[in-house]
C-alpha cells in the first residue's frame, strides 16, 4: 500500500512538471501594453531637447538636399564642427563643391561668413542672409547644427500637442540609420490651419544612444501640393569632441583660406 501511494505521488509530480512545461494550466505571462505613438514621440522629442542642452559642441558629417527655385538640389556632404553659442567650420567633401570651406563665428568678421570656394576663386566675406550666400539654399548657415534643428522640431511638437485632434502621429519603429540604431516617427501637421508650423509632414529618426536626430525629412506645399523639400542626415557624430583651438580660425594651417 505504501508503495502504491509513493508511485501515485511520483505520477502526480510528473504530470505537474509536464503541465508547467507545456503551459497547460499555468497562467500566461501578462504582456506590457505597446507604447502609444504620441507617447513615443513625446519621449523622443524630450530626449533630443535634453541631449542638445547638455552638449556644448559637436562634429559630424552632414548630408543635405533641399528644394530651391523649383527643383531639388543635388545632395551635398560636408564635415562640420560646431560649438555653442555659435561657431561653425564646414568643409564640403562630396561631389558638390568639393573642397569648399566656410567659417562663421558670432561677433567675428563683422558677423560675415568667410568662405573659401573651390578652385581659384579668392576668399569671400558674405552676409549670411544675402543673395550670394543663400544661392541654392533654403536655410542660411545660421540654421546649421543641432540647436536650431532640435529647437524647430520641439516647437512644432509643442503646437501638435496643443492641437491633438488636428495631428496624426505614427511610430515607425526601430531602424538602422547610417549603421546606427534609431527610432523613427512621422507627424502629419495642419500647417494650412496653423501657419506657425514649419512643415506639413516630417519624418524624424533619433539615434538611440545619442538622442540626436540622425535623419530628418520635411514636406511642405509647393505649387499647391505637399512634397519633400528637405532631407538631412547626420553621421560620424561626436559629442563634445576635443576641438583644436584653431578649429574656427582661418589661419589654421590645415585650411585653405
Amino acid at each position: 500500500m505504501g508503495e502504491h501511494r509513493a508511485q501515485g505521488r511520483v505520477h502526480t509530480l510528473c504530470w505537474a512538471l509536464i503541465t508547467l512545461i507545456v503551459g497547460g494550466s499555468a497562467p500566461a505571462a501578462a504582456q506590457e501594453p505597446a507604447e502609444a505613438p504620441v507617447a513615443v514621440v513625446d519621449r523622443l522629442v524630450g530626449a533630443m531637447v535634453s541631449a542638445e542642452r547638455a552638449t556644448s559642441s559637436w562634429s559630424f558629417v552632414l548630408e543635405r538636399q533641399e528644394w530651391v527655385d523649383g527643383a531639388m538640389m543635388p545632395a551635398e556632404r560636408m564635415q562640420v564642427s560646431f560649438q555653442k553659442p555659435f561657431a561653425v567650420y564646414a568643409k564640403w567633401i562630396g561631389a558638390v563643391d568639393n573642397g569648399q570651406e566656410l567659417i562663421f563665428k558670432k561677433g567675428w568678421n563683422d558677423d560675415q561668413l568667410m568662405v573659401n570656394p573651390p578652385g581659384l576663386v579668392p576668399t569671400l566675406n558674405l552676409d549670411p542672409r544675402g543673395a550670394v550666400a543663400m544661392r541654392g539654399n533654403r536655410h542660411p548657415i545660421l540654421d546649421i547644427g543641432f540647436p536650431f534643428l532640435i529647437g524647430r522640431i520641439a516647437a512644432d511638437h509643442a503646437i501638435a500637442k496643443a492641437n491633438p485632434t488636428l495631428v496624426t502621429v505614427e511610430d515607425l519603429g526601430p531602424r538602422s540609420v547610417a549603421g546606427r540604431a534609431a527610432r523613427c516617427y512621422r507627424s502629419t501637421l495642419p500647417k494650412d490651419k496653423i501657419t506657425s508650423l514649419y512643415a506639413y509632414k516630417a519624418e524624424i529618426c533619433v539615434d538611440t544612444a545619442l538622442n540626436l536626430p540622425t535623419e530628418v525629412k520635411v514636406w511642405d506645399k509647393v505649387g499647391g501640393s505637399v512634397q519633400l523639400v528637405e532631407r538631412y542626415s547626420f553621421s560620424a557624430v561626436k559629442v563634445n569632441p576635443a576641438l583644436d583651438p584653431l578649429t574656427f580660425d582661418p589661419t589654421n594651417p590645415a585650411y585653405g583660406f
